[in-house]
């Protein structure tokens, strides 16, 4: 049986290593905390010390003869542990130690007289060795990785290096997570506190999992109606979901903080959130009990209060919209001032039934349908801008040939569809709302062309009806260069909204749905995936999206946020040679 080394220093046990190598094959563990060994050198020497075949974690230090460690291995888990350094003539201490259970183990110490062996004039006679240093960070080069994409830590971007140490010996602890993504060591999630080695980034077994696509906490099913889904506005959220109370409630997410705030809970559908900045508003109810509020960031407001149904809310930087259903043949646009709470009508003729605003800052676009008769001339798009206190401006003028609507405005440009009485579609404009006249994105009567959306000179709409369908798709018209370029090639899908050059758009094939994004300026396509079977409905503000998602048609209770913005991520890390440590920090650059 082995005999078992010394606990203690005074018990050491001694190794001669003028005679060659020693070997030895002990245990340790358990009860068994410590063992140490003890050796003396005559002259300068290159020194070689192996610990094998363990069955549990053990470290191993290097003492001089004052008990000061000088060198030491700390590899995780059953790793071997190894130290390489030069010392000058004296007397060492070899510390094993462990917390775990019992191992066997075999170490190898050997010692090479250094050329001009010797005391080195610098050196303390009797226990003197070269001083320790500090590992030193040679290389730190930011990686850089494609949004939601994965990248490699190499040896040309993170390099450590240790005149006294092996890249194996040299490990590296995280000490500060990513913000926007993940670390991963060999497929491992790595968290705080845990190691890699040089020899680990050498072999390219580090690798960051960049996560441009984050799941938002949701309670159940998303309210989807009518194409609703989620709503975005910088990095801010809304939505309608049930709270399983049995109706459904409205959210708030926050991505400044990450926090959901539910802004509803009553015992009636509140539903069709719209948001601008922090402002939110919604229907609350349905029918005659149909009412409009507002959450301002702090508190919340009900716009309306009546038996009638107010419902199709919109909201700028300045106004809310919505329409009042006054009776079944007759609404109205009603508004509400964000600054001082004014509240007012744009129309109050029960000969006009307006319907389906939208805004943009205080201008305010709608259908209006002339109650008495529908081929009369004041049917059609009208104009109002809240702010100057004038009244509407009639846009299109109605006509027996054709039907008005879906109205849309950016800025003061307004877009709508005209429905043509034999069945073909055109998509109009009028960017001067002072000079009379509308424009024509593609008169064609061979093309349907509907469902437009606009922000700022771009026109994105979908075209229907080419022969063969080799035209239809997903198309984009800039007012200012009268140009068109088709973004979707597939006849399955339906736009969700634009913001400056970014558009959000959904693909139905096959039973299931994806969710897309197409930046016009650079023409490029994206693909969201949260992960589930059928995504879609995007949202877009910025840079940034929401959607949704979910197993199936009648699970649709996943939400997702894609940040867009994101330019930069770090990690912390420190890089030790077992006794002496040097901290720093890793950069990516994402793309």
């Amino acid at each position: 049986m082995a005999r078992d080394s010394g606990n203690t220093l005074l018990s050491a046990r001694s190794l001669n290593l003028a005679t060659g190598a020693k070997t030895r094959r002990e245990t340790i563990g358990g009860t068994d905390l410590r063992d140490f060994f003890k050796f003396n050198l005559t002259s300068r020497s290159s020194f070689d010390l192996s610990l094998k075949k363990l069955r549990s974690n053990v470290d191993v230090s290097l003492l001089d003869s004052t008990r000061k460690v000088i060198a030491s291995s700390r590899q995780p888990a059953r790793r071997s542990e190894s130290i390489k350094t030069t010392l000058d003539a004296g007397t060492f201490y070899i510390r094993l130690n462990t917390k775990e259970a019992t191992t066997g183990y075999q170490l190898t110490v050997s010692a090479t007289p250094a050329p001009g062996g010797g005391t080195p004039g610098g050196g303390t006679p009797g226990g003197g060795t070269l001083p320790n240093t500090a590992p030193t960070i040679a290389t730190n080069t930011a990686l850089t990785v494609n949004r939601n994409g994965t990248g490699t830590i190499g040896r040309a971007n993170l390099l450590s290096s240790d005149t006294q140490q092996t890249a194996d010996q040299l490990l590296y602890r995280v000490t500060t997570l990513p913000a926007n993504g993940s670390l991963f060591l060999n497929g491992t999630l790595l968290g705080v506190g845990s190691a890699f080695t040089q020899t680990d980034i050498d072999n390219n077994r580090l690798t960051y999992k960049q996560t441009a696509i984050k799941s938002i906490p949701n309670t159940g099913q998303i309210d989807t109606g009518s194409t609703r889904g989620a709503k975005i506005s910088g990095s801010n959220v809304v939505w309608a979901a049930e709270d399983g109370t049995g109706d459904t409630e409205i959210f708030l997410y926050r991505g400044s903080t990450g926090a959901v705030t539910q802004l509803t809970n009553n015992a009636v559908n509140d539903r069709s959130p719209e948001i601008f900045g922090s402002n939110v508003v919604w229907q609350s109810g349905t029918g005659n009990d149909a009412e409009i509020f507002l959450y301002n960031g702090t508190t919340t407001t009900q716009l309306s209060t009546n038996t009638v149904e107010d419902s199709k809310a919109k909201i700028s930087d300045g106004y809310v919209v919505w329409q009042r259903q006054t009776s079944s043949t007759q609404s109205d646009i009603r508004y509400y001032r964000l600054s001082d709470g004014t509240r007012g009508s744009v129309d109050l003729d029960a000969d006009n039934d307006d319907i389906d605003p939208a805004i943009s800052g205080s201008k305010v676009v709608f259908k209006r349908n002339y109650v008495p008769s529908s081929s009369d001339s004041r049917n059609g798009i009208y104009f109002v801008d809240l702010a100057s206190g004038t009244g509407e401006t009639q846009v299109s003028f109605g006509s027996s040939g054709y039907t008005d609507r879906r109205p849309q405005i950016s800025g003061s440009t307004v877009v709508w569809e005209r429905d043509f009485t034999g069945g073909n579609m055109d998509i109009l404009y009028d960017a001067d709302l002072l000079v009379p006249g509308a424009s024509t994105v593609n008169t064609s009567v061979t093309l349907g062309d509907e469902a437009p959306l606009i922000s700022g000179s771009n026109i994105v709409f979908r075209r229907t009806g080419s022969p063969g369908g080799t035209q239809d798709g997903g198309y984009v018209f800039n007012i200012t260069t009268g140009t068109e370029e088709r973004f979707i090639p597939t006849p399955s899908f339906s736009i969700n909204s634009i913001d400056g050059n970014l558009v959000g758009w959904t693909g139905n094939m096959g039973g299931s749905a994806n969710a897309n994004l197409y930046n016009l300026t650079t023409r490029t396509p994206l693909t969201l995936d949260g992960g589930v079977a059928l995504q879609g409905l995007v949202s877009v503000s910025g840079a940034n999206a929401a959607w949704v998602g979910g197993a199936g048609p009648g699970t649709i209770d996943r939400l997702f946020f894609y940040d867009g913005t994101i330019a930069s991520d770090s990690f912390g890390f420190s890089v030790s040679d077992g006794s002496l440590t040097t901290n720093g920090t890793f950069n990516f650059t994402v793309a």
